[in-house]
């Protein structure tokens, strides 16, 4: 084992320090171990974690094994014990994918009540070169061929809490090497042996065989994510500065894209973009494949392309001009880009002052004389003949079969669930979008579309003005 290339690992790719502490996740396995033992004869303040997930009948005694070598080592411990099978049978998930969630969880918890700086995992130059095949048959791109990177942040576990890997450019026989050196005697996983196992197949069965065609493909492969990742993080950085560019506006769960600097970009940028926002908002990378981020492209650069767009499980699209488009989930608050309110707002409504829609938006009203008043024709702006209104003036909420005769066409009427629709506005804003209200009378599609009832004319004297606010 070279132990220069190790420490340089350790400090200066997982960015460790001594005065802190650090979780090593322990298994019971040679890598697990040899990482404890390693780093605690470094000098780090490390504490062992095990989770014992209850799949195996030798799960208790790994356990105790990992427990008395902690005992020998003076080192603290950390015990959790999960039920693997019934959380894959509640969350419909693979025993494999289960107990990863649950291992982390763990660890991740373990991590914050000591304080630790970072969660320690033993994945090893061998374990790299498995994932990036893995990830290449399943058809990965830049992001999937780095494989895994000596430092990491998984927000799906934590946004600050940082997974280090320490062994990655170590390889399995030296680690064994290490432990018989030392006198470890690792405990031994079964299940590693068995090839219906994706893993397994490609560790006993695909790699030797690579490993035939060149005897250093495992090297080169290990090298071709070193190299891959390297250039993913400059892009990375790249990409961030650009999506600032090009997302401006961006909060908890959305963002507003302007397309056409988007469509300006190359290919690679933009599928990198939208792999970043589907990031952003939480979304599982490991579930993404190419096509809904081909799907988002092709929308942005489609401004005839209308409705709302499902392009993940819990991801929309949806137009909000020609040059303007929406990318969110379930659990934006909407309310930052559209003036809606939740509940009929059936309090009059003054003709001097303000009406608050929400958190982000307000209607300011005054009167002025009609020789003080300036028109503007803008949909954020509606006047009407102060004369020809009538109290109480209402904010209600679009009713199932309701008209409104548009300005400019006082002699029609159409439906207030077709001028919606034509307008490609995704249903749940049409529901909740505020509809001013004089009587049964609909006077104002508010910042969208004024009726032509009250309209200012020649014997009008006073004007009762509305203007809605975006507050940011």
């Amino acid at each position: 084992m070279d132990f220069e290339k190790l420490e340089k690992a350790i400090f200066q790719e997982c960015g460790l320090l001594k005065d802190r502490p650090v979780l090593v996740g322990v298994s019971g396995g040679p890598d697990s171990l040899c990482l404890l033992h390693l780093l605690h004869s470094l000098g780090f303040q490390v504490t062992a974690a095990h989770v014992n997930h209850q799949l195996r009948k030798e799960a208790n005694q790994e356990a105790e094994i990992v427990h008395q070598y902690c005992v020998d080592w003076k080192i603290p411990f950390v015990y959790h014990q999960v039920d693997v099978t019934a959380y894959a049978k509640v969350e419909k998930l693979s025993i494999e994918e289960s107990a990863r969630i649950l291992r982390y969880r763990c660890l991740m918890q373990t991590t914050r009540e000591i304080k630790a700086q970072a969660l320690a995992v033993a994945h090893q130059a061998d374990d790299q070169v498995e994932t990036v095949l893995m990830h290449m048959l399943r058809g990965a791109g830049a992001s999937g061929l780095k494989g895994m990177t000596y430092r990491s942040i998984n927000s799906a576990f934590s946004e600050e809490v940082a997974i280090v890997r320490p062994l990655l450019g170590v390889w399995r026989k030296e680690i064994l090497e290490y432990c018989q050196e030392n006198q470890i005697t690792p405990c031994y996983d079964l299940t590693n042996a068995d090839t219906t196992y994706f893993r397994n197949r490609i560790r006993r069965e695909l790699i030797p065989d690579l490993n035939t065609y060149n005897s250093k493909a495992d090297e080169h492969i290990w090298l071709l994510a070193r190299i891959v990742g390297d250039e993913d993080q400059y892009l990375t950085r790249l990409v961030s500065q650009t999506l600032l560019q090009i997302a401006p506006q961006h909060g908890p769960g959305y963002f507003i894209l302007d397309r056409s600097p988007f469509n300006d970009l190359d290919t690679v940028i933009q599928r990198r973009l939208v792999r970043l926002i589907f990031n952003d908002l939480c979304i599982n990378l490991r579930d993404i494949g190419f096509e809904p981020v081909e799907n988002v492209i092709s929308f942005l650069k489609d401004r005839s392309a209308h409705g709302e767009w499902q392009v993940l499980e819990n991801v929309y699209l949806s137009p909000l001009d020609q040059e303007q488009a929406l990318i969110f989930t379930n659990q934006a608050d909407v309310t930052r880009v559209w003036p809606l309110i939740e509940n009929d707002q059936i309090a009059e409504i003054p003709f001097q002052g303000e009406i608050r829609l929400n958190s982000f938006w307000k209607i300011v009203t005054t009167v002025r004389k009609k020789s003080e008043f300036e028109l503007r024709k803008t949909a954020d702006f509606a006047c009407f003949d102060l004369d020809l209104i009538k109290q109480p003036l209402r904010l209600l909420q679009r009713k199932n079969g309701e008209r409104f005769s548009p300005y400019g066409m006082a002699d029609q009427s159409i439906k207030l669930g077709d001028f919606f629709t034509n307008l490609h506005y995704p249903e749940r804003v049409r529901s909740q979008w505020p509809i001013l209200h004089m009587g049964d009378q609909v006077l104002w599609i508010v910042g969208l579309r004024r009726s032509s009832i009250a309209s200012i004319t020649e014997s009008t004297s006073k004007i009762l003005c509305m203007e809605l606010i975006h507050e940011v």
